[in-house]
């Protein structure tokens, strides 16, 4: 299974004053998309997912654009600033 980096993530701002993408995180997404689309090979029911500490939620999208059998993502961040960021994420993605 090959996992390109989505257009998804080329959309999303790198910061916002106090909320940021960390392009060096771009392995560690592709593992969890890559392991958790294994599990939902293997599993007919569907998969809640919960996005802590989301910041611009750009883990949570890959998840949803990637993923088969995601039901439900909650993206999760204390950051008032990194929740409007992730709004506003979730409105160009989806």
């Amino acid at each position: 299974l090959k996992v390109p980096e989505s257009v998804t993530e080329d959309n999303i701002p790198r910061k916002s004053e106090s909320v940021f993408y960390n392009p060096a995180q771009k392995f560690n997404r592709d593992i969890s998309v890559v392991f958790l689309h294994s599990i939902c090979k293997e599993s007919i029911s569907k998969l809640s997912i919960c996005d802590l500490f989301a910041a611009t939620g750009i883990r949570g999208l890959r998840y949803a654009k990637d993923v088969p059998n995601v039901d439900k993502i909650v993206f999760n961040d204390l950051n008032s600033q990194a929740i409007n960021l992730i709004n506003m994420n979730l409105s160009f993605s989806c």
